[in-house]
């Protein structure tokens, strides 16, 4: 849902959110451990502190969104 709307995604590494966000080597969002607040938060700052970062996930999520699911 947050690639949909041009947001970039930071999803945790459990159950099926995780899978849409690689696909080979390529990145679509940031994913996380759950039970480890740090990751959480690197996860986080690595988007808040990076515009190119940012940049790049909410166009390549955006494409991925595009490119796959159909409503």
């Amino acid at each position: 849902e947050a690639m949909s709307c041009g947001l970039p995604a930071v999803v945790t590494r459990s159950g099926g959110p995780s899978e849409s966000l690689r696909e080979g080597d390529r990145e679509f969002g940031v994913l996380v451990d759950p039970n480890d607040p740090a990751d959480i938060a690197r996860g986080l700052l690595r988007l808040l502190a990076s515009t190119q970062a940012w940049d790049q996930f909410q166009r390549a999520g955006m494409a991925r969104v595009l490119a796959r699911y159909t409503w």
